[in-house]
């Protein structure tokens, strides 16, 4: 899991946006995309993804990103008016950009895991649970 690895550039995208970008509504394509949104975080972070530690990851996941492609911060990615129903407008609008920004940097683009990105985000916060009283305790392998 380290190394270079070649993604496609809307999946790199919707990691650096912290979005899914919309699918074609097949139930199949839309695990197909958030499957890849988990490899190019576990990617990045050198290590397996949890479903729960993903959120947590995206951060230091888009900041990476930064780093390893300054061209994203040049993106001016749309937003939506109302984030808890973006609607079809902004899908396409969404989607427009995605392809510009496709035509002009291309439709795959390398990313290098990076693992000490990620050194701050514990197995504790990836398992945290939200209930009180309960701990997670990870083994450091120290005394």
């Amino acid at each position: 899991m380290t190394g270079v690895r070649t993604f496609c550039m809307d999946d790199v995208l919707a990691v650096y946006i912290g979005r899914m970008l919309p699918s074609t509504g097949d139930e199949s394509n839309t695990r197909e995309r958030l499957t890849s949104l988990f490899r190019v975080v576990s990617h990045l972070s050198g290590r397996p993804v949890t479903t729960r530690g993903f959120r947590m990851m995206l951060d230091p996941a888009a900041e990476e990103l930064r780093k390893q492609h300054p061209f994203l911060l040049e993106l001016d990615p749309p937003v939506p008016v109302d984030e808890d129903n973006p609607g079809p407008s902004y899908n396409d609008e969404l989607m427009a950009w995605v392809r510009s920004v496709e035509q002009g940097h291309g439709v795959r683009v390398d990313v290098r895991s990076n693992p000490e990105a990620f050194s701050h985000v514990t197995l504790a916060d990836e398992m945290d649970l939200g209930l009180p009283g309960f701990i997670v305790l990870a083994a450091d392998g120290g005394s």
